[in-house]
């Protein structure tokens, strides 16, 4: 996205590119457009998946495939199955370490078993 907005590659963070700005308005604009999922997928960089595409990222998720559960954090497991019983649930509300929740949380969502905000 950075590249796009930039009109080229951008070398390091693009928090110092001239651009930058832009560039953090259009990722919060895609990031809250109701027609976009934004998950971690590609080297765990953030994605912004378009609406035709969620069937997809849904089948993936729902299908807790050996590679998305094998060595999961008992934090992890724990956080998976109340989001499975819940539908929903904010990690800055779990007891225990906000530190360890939030980690777990990210490895959900690497491994597409959750989608994030």
């Amino acid at each position: 996205m950075a590249g796009l907005v930039a009109g080229g590659p951008v070398r390091g963070s693009w928090w110092g590119h001239p651009k930058g700005r832009q560039i953090f308005r259009v990722t919060g604009w895609l990031a809250d457009h109701p027609e976009v999922l934004v998950n971690r997928l590609v080297s765990r960089k953030v994605t912004f998946v378009h609406r035709s595409l969620w069937p997809a990222i849904l089948a993936i998720g729902r299908a807790r495939e050996a590679w998305q559960t094998r060595a999961l954090s008992r934090m992890a497991r724990a956080i998976l199955a109340r989001l499975t019983r819940s539908g929903t649930l904010r990690t800055d509300r779990i007891a225990g370490p906000a530190r360890r929740a939030s980690r777990a949380a990210r490895d959900l969502e690497e491994r597409l078993l959750v989608p994030t905000e």
